[in-house]
């Protein structure tokens, strides 16, 4: 007799739970049993249907720096196929989204171009402007809210014209009572400079590929979507889940989840359409339903702080007004319609949040292409005046709202409808900052795995919720206990497409490149200790170390040592015995050197050596930045370090360069997913900050143009004059750095925790 084939059962029919179930049918032979609480398949990320005229709510982009979440789409519906000839087609759509304010089309971004200048007043431009470099040079320390989080980044008088009044309309309170965790995960790279730089490129080379992965996801320029939006790939999914077996029930209720021995054993449900009961058992469960609801759900003695804090969790609801008309007062310079997907409505005298425009997203959302659909977003609370008001009088409202600041005219409006929907947005206030006492509380539950934006009060992207979905199918396939690296997605502790915390990669690249650094020490070993930037590296070491207190029994370790010039340095300086420095580097034919140079037995040539003893300060100065196993390099570095040792590490951040790719550099690196890493090995981080702004990051960008004449006439050869000359001259001048924390150098100052 055949064993039976184990069960999994997901409660919720969003893409996070469609997805969980795909999975285990494509990757197992377990049968998913996926439970929704209504009667419709695809969360917020379903289409509806009204008179023929299709309603996206909330608008969903189809776009991932993911290759596996794009190439899953698409074998479900294939990109740009024969649109006229079939249904299962996704389409490339041009993003065009824009903030409407003072009457006025604005770019989103907000683009530093003439129009820009104009609408907003030259008066408007210089207090923006100087306000950014206040904050650039006099960065809030601590990010402790939403509102820090944003002024950080563009400035007190940007974030006040653009950001403050429309991010309170989403939330309903003020910024400076949100987590700054909500701006980590929605615009954590969006600012100034990437805007800027984003501005001007985009003058010279427009993306000929949908696939845009080093560009900011609110500046991506393309999309993909649906014929007929995104229920059409999500109810596409449902089909093929029942077709191999899966099974999806319609309006069923978790409404009790019963357990033994720190496991779920069997989930009660109600049917919401006739109010009978019944349980199901499973091997696994995996919840996407709201965690508030989870805990009031679950039969189990649950600690009293677990049971407040998942009763404080609050959410933010949604309501949008699908509105037919026969056309727009506003106008597009080259045709009738406007060209937006969307605008953001930033009036402050109007509670409409955004506006959807459907024929824009794809025009096979709307029955007749000589119409106008519109879609007006309003966030709202359950049981407010929004929410309460009759459908008939909100859609007169909302109408008004459109009317008022000159969008419409009321008399062209041909049909509406309203569509309300429940706890569309979890959010980061009410008792969020102790979410993690909820989260511990559940990860005891080895059978349990909490997904999607609901399942972990998460404001996560449709992607980022797939994500959270494969990764738990991977964890049932391979009997992974931990629930860790289901919520480290879309965190600062997130490997992106498996690098944890790099801006970009080189994957491979540095073999390509023939990088040999016992060769590159020969040639470049007259001038590098003269390069301005090594210099500033020393200097910025020399002064880290001004406060401690050194004594005979010291031991310094330069974990990537070069050519030695730090431990020369070091020395000098505090007077050391040559026994008491020590160091490692790649190149053997640099370690020979410094062991006659120094007369030490501790210099290595060998990866990760075992030391006869511990560090009182440990140097990684230019080094996690050339390989891929750059965790390991930080583990050692924690295990060799005593107990009061000090950690002194440089790397590079932002783009890798001609000059990077020449030294072999694997990936660079983002400050605050570097700062993550550390404190998650055991690191405390006494200074941690960018270096580099504006000769360092511009000195990079040239290299780019001839790099070949850079390495010839500077970098490899003799230390002519002239060199010398421009190095010292450089050097002086990049003193200016200091006064601006920013650029493509990390400096970061560390100890045992």
């Amino acid at each position: 007799m055949q064993n039976e084939r184990k069960k999994v059962i997901i409660i919720g029919a969003g893409p996070a739970g469609l997805t969980a179930a795909y999975e285990l049918l494509e990757k197992t032979d377990i049968i998913p049993v996926i439970y929704e609480e209504t009667d419709i398949i695809g969360g917020i990320s379903r289409t509806v249907d009204y008179k023929g005229n299709k309603i996206d709510i909330g608008g969903h982009r189809f776009f991932s720096k993911f290759d596996r979440i794009m190439n899953w789409w698409a074998n479900i519906l294939p990109f740009q196929a024969d649109c006229e000839r079939t249904d299962k087609v996704m389409l490339t759509r041009n993003r065009v989204s824009r903030i409407f304010f003072l009457g006025k089309f604005f770019d989103y971004p907000i683009s530093l171009n003439f129009k820009t200048m104009l609408n907003l007043g030259i008066f408007r431009i210089f207090k923006m402007g100087i306000s950014y470099l206040k904050v650039k040079v006099f960065p809030i320390k601590n990010e402790k809210n939403l509102q820090d989080f944003f002024v950080n980044r563009f400035g007190k008088e940007l974030y006040a014209t653009f950001f403050k009044d429309y991010t309170e309309k989403v939330w309903g309170i003020p910024c400076n009572q949100i987590n700054a965790d909500w701006g980590a995960q929605r615009v954590k790279g969006l600012s100034v400079s990437k805007a800027v730089l984003h501005f001007l490129k985009s003058f010279i080379k427009k993306p000929t590929s949908v696939s845009q992965k080093n560009i900011e996801t609110s500046l991506i320029s393309q999309f993909l979507y649906p014929k007929y939006g995104p229920g059409q790939l999500w109810e596409q999914v449902a089909e093929i889940i029942k077709q191999k077996g899966g099974e999806i029930h319609l309006n069923h209720k978790a409404i009790g989840l019963k357990t033994k021995n720190n496991c779920i054993s069997e989930v009660v449900f109600e049917n919401t359409s006739f109010g009978d009961k019944i349980s199901a058992k499973a091997d696994h469960y995996i919840s996407t339903m709201p965690v508030k609801d989870l805990i009031n759900s679950l039969e189990y003695d649950i600690p009293q702080e677990v049971q407040e804090v998942a009763g404080g969790l609050l959410y933010r609801d949604f309501i949008t007004v699908g509105l037919l008309l026969d056309k727009l007062i506003i106008k597009s310079e080259y045709s009738e319609l406007i060209p937006d997907n969307w605008m953001y409505i930033q009036e402050k005298d109007v509670k409409l949040g955004r506006l959807q425009i459907f024929n824009n997203w794809s025009p096979y959302m709307v029955m007749d292409s000589d119409k106008v659909w519109l879609g007006l977003e309003y966030f709202c609370n359950e049981g407010d005046e929004l929410w309460n008001m009759e459908e008939a009088e909100f859609i007169d409202f909302a109408i008004d709202e459109l009317s008022k600041i000159g969008i419409i005219d009321k008399k062209d409006v041909i049909d509406a409808t309203r569509i309300r929907f429940k706890k569309a947005y979890p959010a980061y206030f009410g008792t969020y900052d102790l979410f993690d006492t909820v989260k511990e509380f559940l990860n005891r539950f080895e059978n349990l795995y909490l997904i999607g934006r609901n399942g972990m009060h998460r404001y996560n992207n449709m992607d980022h919720s797939m994500l959270t979905a494969m990764t738990a199918v991977e964890n049932i396939m391979n009997d992974v206990k931990t629930k860790d690296n289901i919520w480290n997605i879309n965190t600062e502790k997130q490997y992106h497409e498996n690098k944890l915390i790099a801006v970009e990669n080189l994957t491979g690249d540095a073999d390509k490149l023939n990088y040999n650094p016992a060769e590159y020490w020969e040639k470049t070993e007259n001038a590098y200790a003269y390069y301005p930037t090594v210099k500033h590296r020393k200097r910025f070491v020399l002064n880290s170390l001004r406060d401690f207190k050194f004594n005979e029994n010291t031991f310094v370790f330069d974990y990537g040592c070069g050519e030695g010039g730090v431990l020369s340095g070091i020395k000098e300086k505090f007077n050391l015995k040559t026994s008491q420095l020590g160091g490692f580097d790649v190149a053997e034919n640099v370690i020979n050197k410094l062991k006659e140079k120094f007369d030490s037995p501790h210099f290595y040539h060998k990866k990760l050596p075992v030391l006869d003893k511990k560090c009182s300060i440990i140097i990684c100065s230019e080094v996690i930045e050339h390989t891929e196993k750059y965790s390991d390099i930080i583990k050692w570095i924690h295990n060799n370090l005593d107990e009061s040792g000090t950690l002194i590490l440089t790397t590079q951040s932002g783009k890798i360069h001609a000059s990077d790719r020449y030294t072999g550099h694997t990936q660079h690196f983002k400050i605050k997913e570097l700062e993550a890493l550390l404190k998650n090995e055991g690191f405390k981080i006494h200074k941690s900050f960018l270096w580099g702004f504006p000769l360092f990051t511009l000195q990079k960008y040239l290299t780019n143009i001839n790099f070949k004449a850079v390495q010839k006439n500077y970098l490899e050869g003799e230390l002519s004059f002239r060199k010398k000359i421009v190095f010292d001259v450089t050097y002086f001048f990049s003193f200016i750095h200091d006064l601006v924390k920013q650029g493509p150098q990390i400096y970061i100052v560390a100890s045992k925790d």
